[in-house]
């Protein structure tokens, strides 16, 4: 199946174009119903699975104080497993190749396993824009792939998060870098990758530049070609 990843700091105006690029491809997009999705198949409430999204272990020094242990789905042979290592309260438990061995395990783990399995499933299954979630890392590239970073100025990011939240820049400047230090800690400690490195990347668009339309246009035309579809004209001069 094609499939566009399209990793993002927050305020990268990502979700707009994810949502755009899914509309002109004709493809599902998949941003935050990713979380119900997983905790569906976790068996666990989405709201508690949405406070552990895109963070590290740092934010958990203990059993989550949300779910302590969490049972983990059946495992589908035809999805292969991304985390190298889950950490039960007892120590570490081998999780590659054929699933958890261990039933229960910590809820940060959880999350990490529920959402990598999740993406990898839809991956094999649909047409889908995939927005973030180390979607580039599951997914694993491949002619069918492309893998997208949109990245924006530190100072832009500030300016759109104080203007679209409505607080002061010394707040919107924290949210930034607190997002940008979980995101980077998610991929770091569950996949051992590094987040905003371009080389894990087909495509790298700095929105601070280009517009939410150019973007999608530009993004269009390499998914175009990448998945065998005629390329539309690029319309960048025009906006």
């Amino acid at each position: 199946m094609p499939v566009v990843t399209i990793a993002r700091p927050i305020a990268t105006n990502a979700e707009a174009i994810a949502a755009a690029v899914a509309a002109r491809l004709g493809m599902a997009v998949y941003d935050d119903r990713l979380i119900g999705m997983a905790a569906r198949l976790g068996h666990v409430p989405a709201d508690e699975m949405a406070t552990l999204d895109e963070r590290g272990r740092g934010m958990l020094t203990r059993p989550s104080d949300l779910w302590q242990l969490v049972p983990m789905p059946p495992i589908n042979p035809d999805v292969p497993d991304i985390i190298a290592d889950a950490y039960a309260p007892t120590g570490p438990v081998r999780a590659r190749g054929v699933g958890l061995d261990a039933p229960r395990f910590w809820a940060v783990e959880a999350y990490a396993a529920l959402m990598a399995r999740t993406i990898a499933e839809v991956a094999s299954s649909d047409d889908a824009v995939i927005v973030g979630r180390a979607g580039h890392v599951v997914t694993g590239g491949g002619a069918s792939v492309l893998r997208v970073l949109c990245i924006a100025p530190e100072a832009t990011r500030v300016e759109r998060v104080a203007n679209g939240q409505g607080v002061a820049e010394y707040e919107a400047r924290t949210r930034v870098r607190q997002s940008d230090w979980d995101r980077s800690g998610f991929h770091r400690q569950f996949f051992s990758a590094q987040w905003l490195d371009p080389a894990s990347y087909d495509l790298v668009i700095n929105t601070g530049l280009l517009s939410v339309a150019q973007s999608v246009d530009t993004i269009v035309a390499a998914a175009s070609r990448l998945v065998g579809r005629p390329s539309p004209t690029l319309s960048i001069a025009n906006h």
